[in-house]
């Protein structure tokens, strides 16, 4: 998709053929779906390295259980997810939130996630062991032990 002159040029099949700029600029401020994030200018986000369990447990602000149910948009670094929330542990996460997560999540696997709310984003609590895959037996038990311990 490109602008050219006033108009927009695109090959998508899911927009009209006859697409001004002006008249997409107007039908993106109608859109009822339309999310907006006000990032300020050089507001950086700094993600810990690495953490243990028992540390993300209790540093992050929302532990919820999830199914990746689509990728978004995915790199060789991150994926943005949407997720089905199956139970949440700590804080709150809604289904219609996107996620980015490591690249190495699979879809329509079970994960337990650590997640921490910066500004008007939520990303991973540290770039390494905040995603547990449910066939990971021992991280998973050992997570559900921590987060049990944290509720009780």
């Amino acid at each position: 998709m490109k602008v050219q002159g006033d108009s927009l040029v695109h090959h998508s099949p899911f927009l009209p053929s006859e697409m001004t700029l002006q008249k997409t600029i107007e039908e993106i401020k109608k859109s009822p779906t339309l999310n907006y994030q006000n990032v300020k200018p050089g507001e950086e986000v700094h993600v810990k390295e690495t953490a243990t369990l028992d540390e993300l447990t209790k540093d992050a602000d929302i532990i919820a259980q999830i199914i990746p149910s689509h990728f978004v948009h995915e790199n060789k670094y991150t994926t943005l997810a949407e997720v089905k929330v199956l139970e949440q542990y700590k804080g709150k996460l809604t289904s219609d939130t996107k996620l980015f997560l490591p690249s190495s999540v699979k879809l329509d696997e079970e994960y337990i996630v650590y997640l921490q709310e910066k500004g008007n984003i939520t990303i991973v609590a540290s770039k390494s062991g905040s995603l547990i895959n449910k066939n990971n037996s021992e991280q998973w038990n050992e997570a559900k032990t921590l987060i049990d311990k944290m509720n009780n």
